[in-house]
């Protein structure tokens, strides 16, 4: 039961994330939106219970790491990964004060810009393709936690770990 409410509270966060919390739908606005929850409830997993990440494929026209050529981070850029554990991500921030911030995707460079609220260049090992491409950055008690990107076409969305945050 627990799980089921912490998952309702992720997907309302995200689905005001991605209207860009304003409902003005121009996700490629430099301006830093923010909206603030509260993660609670405890993670666990069913018996025959797989994490959502593990079952999921690519989408189409989605990097892989094989087909995206030679790139390296800029000088200030952190490398972020996509989470191979999405209950361990959500244990992590469970109980903190999570807010949420806009970040520009550089596409070309695979790399999300946050800087406009000073929290620094992230970029993605394996970056997201598609049109109209988008990230938010999402800090647990004022901590980066985990960089959401987004896709229209092909409608996808990416959840990349930054650190540690298992147990913090």
């Amino acid at each position: 039961m627990r799980t089921a409410i912490l998952g309702i509270i992720v997907l309302v966060v995200l689905a005001i994330v991605a209207c860009n919390g304003d409902g003005g739908g121009d996700s490629s606005s430099p301006e830093a939106a923010t909206a603030t929850a509260t993660a609670t409830g405890t993670a666990t997993a069913s018996p025959g219970a797989t994490s959502p990440t593990a079952e999921r494929s690519p989408s189409p026209g989605a990097a892989s790491p094989e087909a995206s050529p030679a790139r390296s981070p800029s000088a200030e850029a952190t490398p972020v990964s996509i989470t191979t554990d999405l209950q361990a991500l959500i244990a992590g921030i469970q109980g903190k004060e999570l807010t949420i911030a806009n970040c520009t995707y550089d596409q070309d460079a695979g790399e999300a810009d946050c800087t406009a609220d000073d929290h620094g260049v992230y970029w993605l090992e394996v970056p997201i393709e598609g049109t109209e491409a988008s990230c938010t950055l999402t800090l647990a008690d004022g901590v980066p936690a985990y960089l959401s990107c987004r896709t229209v076409e092909p409608l996808q969305a990416i959840i990349y770990e930054i650190g540690d945050q298992g147990g913090s």
